[in-house]
């Protein structure tokens, strides 16, 4: 008989990391880049898409009443001269977001949004202020769930922007509103980027 998702989580080893077939639930699954995407798959059924279920000791995450995996996740909204910094992921969502990530165990929130910066874009927040906090269910990422609590932020950054191996490094910089509005993005940055009038 198969294991729920349930009873993979009550006995998960929270020391190491653990990835799972969104799909079947094996842990005989692998990565590959295909065309410059990194794209998942498991070798014990047909999957294949960006996704896995995927637990690291540093992850802040719990499991809802209803069985769904809620991860903890930031964002930042950067504007400059009245454009906005976004970047097109080469890892799953393959969409255009602002800089963005998980919040892990052992970090406040504005740590985490500092950290994420950095390594997404290269620039240093030297001010944050919070927006938004709420949860959002549309929100499929790659480490295997749709379920995220988000804190979104809008950053004062300094220093030279610089993408980071989730990016195709020629996408990043800042953009308009106008050519924002005709991007495909994620739906976090659409709902924020919406909720605050830039689109």
């Amino acid at each position: 008989m198969r294991k729920t998702l349930k009873q993979i989580v009550k006995n998960l080893d929270l020391t190491k990391t653990s990835n799972f077939c969104p799909q079947c639930l094996s842990e005989n699954v692998g990565s590959k880049e295909v065309k410059g995407r990194l794209v998942s798959f498991c070798n014990d059924c047909s999957y294949k898409s960006g996704q896995l279920i995927i637990f690291s000791p540093e992850m802040r995450f719990e499991l809802t009443k209803d069985g769904q995996i809620r991860h903890f996740s930031i964002g930042a909204v950067i504007p400059r001269d009245g454009r906005y910094l976004l970047f097109k992921r080469r890892k799953f969502p393959y969409v255009w977001v602002s800089p963005a990530g998980h919040w892990d165990k052992g970090e406040e929130a504005e740590q985490a949004i500092k950290r994420e910066v950095e390594e997404e874009a290269g620039l240093r927040v030297k001010k944050v202020e919070l927006l938004f906090e709420e949860d959002l269910s549309n929100d499929p990422c790659r480490r295997g769930t749709s379920l995220h609590h988000w804190k979104f932020f809008l950053c004062e950054c300094e220093g030279k922007l610089q993408a980071c191996d989730e990016a195709e490094p020629s996408t990043i910089g800042f953009y308009a509103p106008s050519d924002i509005a005709r991007m495909e993005l994620s739906n976090p940055t659409k709902y924020f980027f919406e909720k605050m009038g830039v689109i």
